[in-house]
C-alpha cells in the first residue's frame, strides 16, 4: 500500500513540474493559442484601425516582385490603322479586342472619330471597329495589327449610286435630314426606297421617292419651278381732264345718228 502512495506522489510531482515548465516556456502563446477562441477578424473598412497591407493581402497571394519594369513600347513597336468607308463620313469606334461573336460592348471604345482617318499608337493585337452612318445599320469589322505595321481597312456599306440633277442647277439635296450637297452631284445611298428632298431659295420644295439597287445607278432630276407673285393691279384715279373727255364721249355716243333724206 505504501508503494502505491509513493507512485501517486511521484505522478503528482511530475505533473506539477510539467505545468511549471509550460508556464515559464519562451513560447507559451503558441501552445495556449489552440485553446483560446479565435479573435474576430479586423474590419478592412474600419476608420478607427485600418489594417496594414500584410493583413489585407496574405503573403502567399501577393504578386511577385519584378526584377525590372517591363520595357516601354517604342514608336517602332506600335502599329496604326488607316480607316476608309463607302460612303465616306461614317462614324467609327475602335475596341482593343475581338467582339464580332460576342454581345455588344459596354465599355468605352479606345478611339472614336469619322472616316477617313488614321489611328496611330496601337499595340500589336486584335481590334474590332464598329461603323455607323445615317440610313445604314451599325456594322463592324475585325482587324489584326502587328508591331510597326500600317494596316488599311476599307469598309463598304451595301449601297447604290444616285446621280442627281435639277433645273436650274444648285438645288440643295437632303436625305433623312442629311445634307448631300448641291446639284449636280453623285452620292451613295442605302438600297431600297429612299426619299430625297430638293430645296432652293424662293422656289417650292420638291420631294421624290426613288428605289436604289445595290451596286446599281439611279438617275434623279428635280424641276424647281419659279414662284411667280401675281398682285392685283391698282386702277389709277382718273384726272379731271380724263373725266371730262369720258363725259364728252358719252354725249356723242348717246346722240342719234341723223337719217339721210330721200332724193
Amino acid at each position: 500500500m505504501s508503494g502505491f502512495r509513493v507512485a501517486v506522489a511521484a505522478l503528482v510531482i511530475g505533473l506539477v513540474i510539467a505545468v511549471t515548465g509550460l508556464l515559464v516556456s519562451p513560447y507559451p502563446g503558441r501552445i495556449m493559442a489552440f485553446f483560446r477562441p479565435a479573435a474576430p477578424a479586423k474590419s478592412v473598412i474600419s476608420p478607427e484601425a485600418p489594417p496594414s497591407l500584410a493583413e489585407v493581402t496574405p503573403a502567399a497571394t501577393a504578386p511577385p516582385a519584378l526584377d525590372r519594369p517591363p520595357p516601354a513600347s517604342t514608336p517602332e513597336q506600335m502599329g496604326r490603322v488607316r480607316l476608309a468607308t463607302t460612303p465616306a463620313g461614317s462614324k467609327y469606334a475602335l475596341y482593343p479586342e475581338s467582339l464580332i461573336e460576342l454581345p455588344p460592348p459596354t465599355t468605352a471604345p479606345l478611339r472614336v472619330g469619322t472616316t477617313p482617318a488614321e489611328v496611330e499608337g496601337l499595340p500589336a493585337g486584335h481590334y474590332t471597329v464598329f461603323f455607323q452612318n445615317l440610313g445604314w445599320a451599325v456594322d463592324c469589322a475585325e482587324i489584326t495589327v502587328a508591331a510597326g505595321e500600317a494596316v488599311p481597312l476599307d469598309f463598304n456599306f451595301p449601297h447604290g449610286r444616285a446621280e442627281i440633277t435639277s433645273e436650274p442647277e444648285g438645288a440643295q439635296i437632303f436625305h433623312r435630314e442629311r445634307w448631300l450637297g448641291k446639284t449636280p452631284l453623285t452620292v451613295e445611298l442605302p438600297p431600297g426606297e429612299q426619299q430625297l428632298v430638293a430645296r432652293m431659295t424662293d422656289r417650292p420644295e420638291r420631294t421624290q421617292t426613288v428605289k436604289i439597287e445595290n451596286l446599281g445607278t439611279t438617275t434623279i432630276s428635280f424641276a424647281m419651278r419659279t414662284v411667280v407673285s401675281r398682285r392685283a393691279r391698282e386702277t389709277p384715279t382718273p384726272s379731271a381732264l380724263e373725266k371730262l373727255t369720258r363725259s364728252v364721249k358719252k354725249v356723242f355716243k348717246s346722240e342719234p345718228t341723223p337719217k339721210r333724206g330721200k332724193r
